[in-house]
């Protein structure tokens, strides 16, 4: 008789509440789901890299054209106009140009702090 009520007697520092404690936070953890998991071999990864570098070969070369069709035209001023003054630059091109029309200012030897 004194086992058994030893044995439903509850465990004072409490172990065992800490173990269904520690056992339920891991069973919330570690859930299975499912996946599908790839383990490339050489192979497998020769042919991915291989179509990777294939397309951006061919992305590259369709930049570079597109890079060679654009047109630069450039325009020294800083002869014609005295230095804090305001003045007007007027651009004149040899052909028609086809839209759309970009165009960007380009300082050099310009220092600023």
């Amino acid at each position: 008789m004194n086992e058994q009520n030893q044995a439903e007697a509850p465990d004072p520092s409490g172990q065992q509440e800490k173990k269904g404690m520690n056992l339920f936070i891991y069973q919330i953890k570690q859930q299975t789901q499912w996946h599908i998991l790839v383990t490339p071999d050489f192979k497998c990864a020769l042919i991915f890299y291989g179509v990777l570098c294939v397309f951006f070969f061919l992305f590259g070369i369709i930049l570079l054209a597109s890079a060679g069709s654009q047109k630069t035209y450039e325009k020294r001023y800083d002869d014609i106009c005295a230095i804090g003054t305001t003045c007007n630059v007027e651009l004149e091109f040899s052909e028609q140009l086809s839209s759309p029309v970009y165009m960007y200012y380009n300082m050099k030897n310009f220092y600023s702090n």
